[in-house]
């Protein structure tokens, strides 16, 4: 709909000589906001996944899987 205004409108968005500054600000913005939450994620350990006593081989499919160094031997 906005796309259609502009062209009703016969505005070219890119003859604006701020849309540049807009754009730059937008993804500075995104960028600082991605930083932010991903810090304070990590803060408060919300991905952190503690390592428990698990029998894998109770898994399914689990049992034919090789680590590393059982491969390269």
């Amino acid at each position: 709909m906005g796309l259609q205004i502009c062209f009703g409108a016969t505005w070219n968005m890119f003859n604006d000589p701020y849309s540049a500054v807009i754009f730059l600000l937008t993804i500075l913005i995104c960028k600082g906001f991605q930083i932010t939450t991903v810090t304070i994620a990590n803060y408060l350990e919300i991905w952190y996944i503690p390592m428990a006593d698990v029998d894998f081989s109770s898994v399914r499919g689990f049992a034919d899987v090789k680590g590393l160094d059982e491969e390269l031997m």
